[in-house]
């Protein structure tokens, strides 16, 4: 299987478009990749970040096209490997059929993680503890959150207005939960934020 390597590509590049046809898997090297869709009022809602050794693109699996667009927030290598050459297997070996698959490109989209009646600061927390989780970066620095968005692409995964992410990370500073230094968090008590963050992630 040929696996292609692209970049350093620069922030604002644009791998996929909503309804481009799918033909390549993509992982991120470096970097990130926000997906998005853009509403019927013309407004950009962005829908999730994907980290290094994550696959960007999946949930496009069952229409054979992307339903969202990617756009690198920073400096970002990716590298892509042709679809059809891994679903090819699958559709000789009736045990690994390709319906799993789609089956969980369809679990992508019907699954939002910060949706329902979660307040701001729990929202926030939860997202903090998230990328703590999922960023490779975090192996080396667990204390530590780098915001590969900026707070405005943060607000729109959230569901929640600019300023309200401002304020709440502001509070959450004042009351020892967290330390902000530019574009990283850090997490002096992530017990104590786990806590607050419990009701979206047992979502």
């Amino acid at each position: 299987m040929l696996i292609r390597h692209s970049g350093p590509l620069p922030r604002g590049t644009v791998p996929f478009r909503t309804g481009d046809p799918f033909r390549v898997i993509r992982a991120v090297r470096s970097g990130a990749v926000k997906s998005s869709v853009v509403d019927e009022q013309g407004r950009e809602q962005i829908l999730g970040l994907f980290l290094p050794g994550e696959l960007v693109g999946l949930d496009a699996i069952a229409s054979g096209r992307h339903s969202t667009s990617g756009e690198t927030p920073e400096t970002t290598e990716l590298c892509s490997f042709s679809f059809p050459e891994v679903a090819a297997p699958l559709s000789r070996l009736p045990q690994l059929a390709r319906r799993p698959l789609e089956l969980t490109s369809e679990a992508i989209l019907r699954a939002p993680m910060y949706r329902g009646e979660a307040s701001a600061e729990e929202r926030i927390a939860a997202f903090l503890l998230e990328i703590r989780r999922r960023d490779p970066a975090s192996a080396a620095t667990p204390d530590c959150v780098r915001l590969r968005m900026g707070r405005r692409d943060i607000a729109s995964e959230l569901r929640l207005a600019p300023e309200t992410v401002s304020r709440v990370l502001h509070r959450l500073a004042d009351q020892g939960l967290i330390a902000i230094e530019r574009r990283a968090v850090h997490l002096p008590d992530p017990a104590r934020l786990a806590r607050l963050a419990a009701p979206v992630l047992r979502e």
